[in-house]
């Protein structure tokens, strides 16, 4: 969603990612560099401090 967004116009100051465990993919970590974001906010779950 987030290259569609970009490639239609709409900038965002901060972006909010929840991988899956693997973690993000290259391209998406490739266009959140492009973007330029004053902050990402990355969510991450550790399942014993559930």
């Amino acid at each position: 969603m987030i290259p569609k967004w970009y490639e239609e116009g709409i900038k965002a100051d901060t972006l909010m990612v929840d991988p899956p465990r693997k973690c993000c993919d290259e391209a998406l970590l490739r266009k959140m560099i492009e973007i330029k974001p004053k902050r990402v906010v990355y969510v991450i779950a550790i399942e014993n401090k559930l």
